[in-house]
């Protein structure tokens, strides 16, 4: 692809790939910055004494019909919307089942899932805590016969994915081990 100064505006910067991981983009040869307000801005300015700090975010817009929004997870504390919970849920866009009392998914059976089907998800996604580790394979193959789709991850990719799919309206349900 080809930058703005590739095509002769000599007023563009060139941008170097984004090799941060967060999806900014930065000045070729401009160094990573901190935005710690104590910190000094490594480039003096020419013009004036005044310094200023160019400060750069990813900014999501959240979108989709859901009731309910996944804010946060850490583990053993998920935030859906305001509220705080401290042990397993099971969410869909608009129903919310707490307590879900799974703690090991080693051990789920797929009764334990009959909170999530009865939502009549296309997609359960199985958050399984801080690891990622698969149910039993019968419960997979029970899940697979009642034509659900099932993604298993780790409960912060879930969440992620919950996310994600909400925004575009699609039919899921996350079982998540907080």
């Amino acid at each position: 692809m080809r930058s703005a100064a590739d095509n002769g505006n000599p007023g563009a910067q060139r941008r170097e790939p984004n090799r941060r991981g967060d999806g900014c983009q930065t000045p070729a040869g401009a160094p990573a910055r901190s935005l710690d307000a104590r910190a000094p801005n490594p480039l003096p300015s020419k013009h004036s004494e005044r310094q200023s700090v160019v400060i750069a975010m990813k900014l999501t817009r959240e979108t989709g019909d859901g009731v309910y929004r996944i804010r946060s997870f850490n583990p053993g504390e998920l935030t859906v919307n305001e509220t705080v919970y401290h042990s397993g849920v099971v969410l869909s866009l608009t129903q919310l089942h707490h307590p879900w009392s799974v703690e090991d998914v080693s051990t789920l059976a797929t009764s334990d899932l009959q909170p999530a089907l009865d939502l009549d998800p296309e997609i359960i996604l199985l958050g399984t805590g801080p690891t990622q580790c698969f149910p039993p394979r019968e419960v997979m193959r029970d899940i697979v016969h009642h034509q659900v789709g099932l993604e298993v991850m780790d409960t912060a990719s879930a969440c992620r994915t919950f996310n994600v799919l909400m925004a575009e309206g699609r039919r899921i349900v996350a079982a998540l081990v907080v």
